[in-house]
């Protein structure tokens, strides 16, 4: 049940349960929280959440989701990501478990928190999204997977986190041809015989392994080739000079232009009222305006012509 008290003309933003769930899927259990609440309106759910995990057994593994990656812009005091993952990991429950975390929240896609190494990664940041911030322009997905294979680990268990980069933009949008797309590579290897493992190594980077063996860094995505890329250009620079001739020069010959229309409707009325067709005569009016007089020509192919009234 959402609970919908906060007061938005008073600036109160809903209330931190609206916010925080916990689920488990696999061995895997995920948290999240809203980083634009204090600790004290969050501690409660997150005692509750640890307190599951320990009570558990088919737990091996948490996953901390967040947005912020420091206290700025909306985030409160000790709530950024990294300031969560640590408290989590002293309390009751939580402590005896692997745990790793994600946020955003800087347009970035890396690892935050390497540990002692890419066995031990323990933070990543998946925020890009395409758009261009700290990092390069760039999309991509990130496959978290539980693995029960792992030599090292008392317990045999292990998490592994590969990221799959779809698009990037190394150039940060100062060269539209240095786009990278590797959609179209990465849909045809999954779509084929579904083999992941195959897949990941031909498009994958290892952010956390779970052995030596099983580190990957597959090609970067290739090139983006489209059919037509506009890349705009400064205009020519014209000197004063060569402007006022070409300005000189365009005027003239809009005047020419105009002297030879004038000249044929001219030669066109000279001719009607030589022709007999019609004929006008002006007689002065008051304030030097004029006042044609109509006359019908007996005979014209156009028929009379009916004088004013």
């Amino acid at each position: 049940v959402f609970d919908f008290s906060g007061d938005p003309w008073e600036k109160q933003i809903a209330k931190s349960d609206n916010f925080v769930f916990g689920t488990q899927i696999g061995d895997i259990a995920f948290f999240g929280y809203s980083g634009a609440h204090y600790w004290w309106e969050v501690e409660s759910e997150v005692q509750a959440f640890c307190r599951f995990v320990g009570d558990t057994d088919t737990v091996h593994h948490i996953v901390l989701l967040g947005h912020w990656n420091g206290p700025d812009l909306g985030c409160k005091p000790g709530m950024q990501v990294p300031a969560v993952y640590d408290k989590m990991q002293g309390m009751p429950g939580c402590a005896g478990k692997r745990m790793i975390s994600f946020m955003g929240h800087m347009h970035c896609n890396k690892v935050t928190n390497k540990g002692s190494g890419i066995l031990d990664a323990r933070s990543f940041m998946i925020g890009a999204s395409g758009m261009l911030g700290a990092c390069m322009s760039e999309f991509g997905v990130v496959v978290v997977e539980s693995r029960d294979d792992v030599a090292y680990e008392l317990d045999g268990k292990g998490i592994r986190v590969d990221y799959v980069p779809v698009t990037q933009d190394p150039s940060y949008g100062r060269n539209p041809n240095a786009l990278r797309d590797n959609h179209n590579g990465i849909m045809g290897c999954l779509s084929g015989d579904g083999n992941w493992e195959k897949c990941r190594r031909l498009h994958a980077f290892s952010w956390r392994a779970t052995t030596v063996d099983d580190i990957v860094g597959g090609a970067p995505p290739p090139l983006f080739v489209p059919k037509s890329v506009f890349v705009p250009t400064e205009p020519p620079s014209v000197s004063p000079i060569k402007f006022i001739g070409e300005a000189a020069e365009t005027v003239g010959r809009a005047l020419v232009i105009l002297l030879l229309s004038a000249a044929v409707v001219v030669i066109i009325v000279f001719g009607v009222i030589r022709s007999g067709i019609v004929s006008v005569a002006y007689t002065p009016r008051a304030f030097g305006q004029v006042q044609p007089e109509l006359e019908s020509l007996s005979g014209s192919q156009y028929g009379p012509v009916l004088p004013p009234a």
